[in-house]
Order: C-alpha cells, then structure tokens, then sequence
C-alpha cells in the first residue's frame, strides 16, 4: 500500500519550508529512516527521512517550492502500484 510522505511539523512557529534538494528520485528505492529530501526553514536546514519502505512513486514538488507544513511532497510504495489518487490531488494537505 502506498504511503503519503508529508512535511512533517517542525516547531510550532514554523508554518512553511522550502525544499533544497531530493535525496532520491522517482523510480529510487528507500527504506524507512533513510533520507528523502532537505528543507529549509527560516532558522535551519533539515534533513526528512522516509516514513516508509519501498520505492519512490512520485515526487509532488520540486527543489525550491515552497510548502506548508503536512502537505504530502512524496508518495513510496511497491513498484508499479497504482497511486492515481495521490497525483490526481497533487501536492495537499494531511489531516
């Protein structure tokens, strides 16, 4: 089953990143706890890391976006899994 990868909540003044750079690509495979991607807040740079096992499905924003804090900027699964439903949506927030 696909897994939605948000921004996760850094500090409770930070509303927004902006993305530096992709660790892993689509197509990529990733474990969980590996880094995925770096962003950058207005007090630091930080390091993400998957939340899932599996292979990088898509990737629902670029390197220098700016994003709201939960919004899903990755999807990883199994390969060739059906994930229609996150591309559709785009980048979105996570409740």
């Amino acid at each position: 089953m696909a897994t939605a990868i948000p921004i996760p909540i850094v500090d409770e003044s930070t509303q927004q990143v902006t993305i530096v750079r992709w660790a892993k690509r689509v197509g990529e495979p990733v474990v969980e706890g590996e880094l995925l991607l770096e962003v950058e807040t207005d007090k630091a740079l930080m390091e993400i890391e998957s939340i899932a096992t599996g292979v990088v499905l898509a990737v629902l924003a670029d390197a220098s976006d700016e994003v709201p804090v939960g919004t899903t900027v990755a999807v990883v699964g199994e390969a060739g899994e059906d994930i229609s439903q996150y591309l559709a949506a785009g980048p979105a927030d996570v409740d």
